[in-house]
């Protein structure tokens, strides 16, 4: 089954559509919020689902979450990180709001860049950044160890009409603690943010789904703009950072 573009959509949707979508065909039942961070998709959303599931390890994120959602009687968190087992794993957090950043004010210790290390070598290369970021006098980046679960444990064979997935990479691992959840077709609508790896469109693809591929991100300086648009890409916003940058959404 091939990758539709999204301009195999009769208009062009905006970035993050997909959320006033869910608000024009609610109620649903449950939607679920992989990597969740401070709740700011989850706030979009829950008023429109009986339950709302939602997975988040960063602390100072689940602070965040809580303050934001804290009065959502339908909202539940789960302070662990969804991965391809359950168990426990090294988390690596490269960046954290300070309050400075532009537009990031109300914010403060939100990382929107947390993800499982997933091996020695990679937790190694992390390990160099925080002393790197250390250097360069930058406060926030750290690695802990968090919990992890897996989606079919958690959703113990419930029907999601929502997914929603941003977890900087680690999309694999997500889908492959749902194999049967997909393989059953029990995710009815999935959003996701991929990182490139091949093996989730593979994943989705024999599964049965319909895969639309729609907005990337890429760096905000001049001369990466330049090369986007010489490569086809039409930009269409400039997108704030919590490190105080500005992305590309193409």
């Amino acid at each position: 089954m091939p990758v539709k573009p999204v301009t195999a959509i009769p208009y062009m949707p905006r970035r993050d559509h997909v959320y006033e979508f869910l608000h024009s065909r609610r109620p649903a039942d449950l939607y679920v919020d992989v990597g969740a961070a401070s709740g700011e998709v989850s706030a979009r959303i829950a008023s429109d689902v009986a339950d709302l599931l939602a997975f988040e390890p960063f602390p100072h994120n689940i602070h965040l979450f809580r303050q934001r959602l804290g009065n959502y009687s339908n909202v539940r968190l789960i302070e662990k990180a969804v991965s391809s087992q359950r168990g426990r794993t090294t988390f690596f957090v490269g960046a954290t709001v300070q309050g400075d950043e532009p537009g990031w004010d109300d914010q403060i210790g939100y990382s929107s860049i947390g993800k499982i290390a997933p091996s020695a070598v990679d937790a190694l290369k992390y390990y160099v950044l925080i002393g790197l970021a250390t250097l360069r006098h930058r406060r926030g980046a750290t690695m802990l160890r968090v919990e992890t679960t897996t989606l079919d444990f958690e959703l113990k064979g419930r029907v999601v009409d929502f997914l929603k997935v941003d977890v900087q990479g680690a999309e694999r691992q997500v889908l492959e603690g749902a194999k049967s959840a997909l393989e059953n077709q029990r995710i009815r609508l999935l959003y996701l943010e991929w990182s490139g790896d091949p093996e989730v469109e593979r994943r989705l693809e024999k599964a049965g789904y319909s895969i639309f591929d729609s907005v990337y991100v890429g760096s905000g300086s001049p001369a990466a703009r330049h090369e986007f648009e010489s490569s086809g890409f039409e930009v269409i916003d400039s997108i704030p950072l919590s490190t105080g940058q500005a992305a590309l959404a193409m």
